[in-house]
């Protein structure tokens, strides 16, 4: 009974839960590594990197390949969209190399991922927070684990580099940036300058829903910097301006009146009706990302933020402002795709939401439970004081003993009954299990040896399966679909279409 407590008592300290999350979250992404080896390019993969692929494959030049990003760019900002930054990474898909290395589409979103969640909540919590190392290991593990496994959209994200990229990887870039500023505000350093700089001229030509939240948070950094020292907030000025001037060159794009012109933004809204309507869809998905796995997150994280809270030299003193703040800023990253498409957007925006609701609703915990520590030790009670005696070490342990186990029977409950959307990891497990993904892969690969053999006007075969982790949109079996036209020109074709429906 001794040596049962003993382990426990070891397994239940700081950093054997670190750990122990640590490697349950590198399990959890086994499984979507293992899949990106069945992913294939599609759709707008082929309209951007077409003529970076042809001239890798005519000149084998990497110059040549940047010159046709940088000229993608140019061409874009006048007919189609101003998001310059965006459309130079397009080009750069991974399968304009060969189409075998388009699994690195998912290595690096899931990288910049794990990167920027980890590089802020270290400068949060080390530097601001004054916390230890392994509250930073719990911290980070879990908003990572949520943010990933969470994914609203595996085929539009994690699978799809230009999706991915557009949302995934410049929001991860944000949260760089943001942790880039709280840095600079410490200790403003030439460097550091320059470097929160560069992040701000790639993020005004990010997709609108990240520039404008970096915006936003840039905008409440540079107030409370300024309200705090003078030096602080100056040193943000640069890249806040050219944050700003970033973003209004990329709207006053001459390709963004083209493309309002379209279909696609034909149900366009005025301010007004996309600020309501960003309103009312940002609480109906507080309602629909509230998870049983957020609610396991939280309970876990409860002595953790108390611990922080205790060591932290700051007040918490406006818990429902913060809250109230949070929840604009997320309803804000609603507003550009209703007012240039009168709807919520692609789910692959859906996930760059789900990585905000996380990140906000933890913070939202942590400065709540600041509030509460800070308050109670103004009545002069103070958690070190509480656990000084044995029989209160005790009874915390017995406490640490129940919320691990109510947390651990809630996660596990919500794997077992959760099979309409199950976690990312599961999906994609589920995928290679059943065989899908092989079939997939394998009928991707006999188009790619027609596309790639002699004629000009090819018939590849239909595919017999669709993995909803994988696949997005399939082109038709006549020439007047424009997703025909465009993966023809990919491979110097001059028509490709599929074999007739039986």
């Amino acid at each position: 009974m001794k040596s049962l407590s003993g382990t426990l008592r070891r397994c239940l300290t700081k950093r054997g839960l670190c750990l122990f999350l640590a490697g349950l979250l590198l399990l959890s992404l086994v499984p979507l590594l293992a899949l990106s080896f069945y992913a294939f390019p599609q759709i707008d993969d082929f309209f951007f990197g077409l003529y970076p692929r042809h001239q890798f494959l005519e000149t084998g030049s990497l110059i040549s390949v940047l010159k046709e990003a940088w000229s993608a760019v140019k061409e874009n900002y006048m007919n189609w969209q101003g998001t310059y930054t965006a459309i130079a990474l397009f080009s750069l898909q991974p399968g304009i190399f060969g189409e075998q290395y388009y699994c690195l589409t998912t290595w690096i979103l899931l990288g910049m991922i794990i990167l920027s969640n980890a590089v802020l909540l270290w400068v949060l919590i080390r530097d601001y927070l004054q916390g230890d190392v392994w509250n930073w290991g719990i911290l980070s593990c879990i908003v990572i684990f949520l943010g990933v496994q969470q994914q609203p959209s595996l085929s539009q994200g994690l699978y799809f580099f230009n999706g991915g990229i557009y949302y995934i990887f410049f929001h991860a870039l944000m949260l760089l940036y943001l942790a880039s500023l709280l840095r600079l505000a410490i200790r403003p350093k030439p460097a550091r300058i320059v470097w929160c700089s560069v992040l701000a001229i790639a993020l005004g030509g990010a997709n609108y829903l990240t520039s404008l939240l970096s915006i936003e948070l840039t905008a409440l950094l540079l107030f409370l910097f300024f309200l705090k020292s003078r030096k602080s907030g100056i040193s943000l000025l640069l890249p806040a301006l050219l944050l700003a001037a970033g973003f209004a060159l990329s709207l006053a794009a001459p390709g963004n009146a083209v493309r309002a012109a379209t279909s696609e933004a034909a149900g366009a809204m005025s301010a007004a009706q996309s600020i309501a309507s960003s309103l009312r869809a940002a609480l109906a998905a507080v309602a629909d990302y509230g998870s049983g796995y957020l609610l396991a997150a939280m309970l876990l994280l409860l002595p953790v933020f108390l611990r922080l809270a205790e060591s932290a030299p700051f007040r918490f003193s406006f818990p429902l402002l913060v809250v109230f703040a949070s929840f604009l800023l997320f309803a804000s990253s609603f507003t550009p795709t209703f007012y240039a498409m009168g709807s919520v957007g692609p789910p692959r925006a859906q996930n760059l939401r789900m990585l905000l609701f996380v990140q906000l609703a933890i913070l939202d915990e942590g400065y709540l439970i600041g509030w509460a520590v800070k308050r109670r030790e103004q009545s002069g009670c103070t958690i070190q004081q509480r656990n000084r005696t044995g029989e209160n070490c005790r009874r915390r342990f017995g406490y640490r003993v129940a919320l691990c186990a109510v947390t651990a029977a809630l996660f596990l409950g919500m794997l077992v009954l959760d099979r309409e959307t199950p976690i990312a990891a599961v999906q994609a497990w589920q995928t290679i299990k059943s065989g899908e993904a092989a079939v997939y892969r394998q009928e991707q690969e006999e188009r790619i040896a027609i596309l790639n053999g002699p004629g000009s006007d090819v018939v590849i075969p239909r595919l017999t399966v669709r993995p909803s982790t994988l696949f997005i949109l399939d082109i038709k079996d006549h020439t007047g679909f424009v997703w025909n036209y465009q993966l023809a020109r990919y491979y110097y074709k001059n028509s490709v279409v599929t074999e007739s429906a039986p």
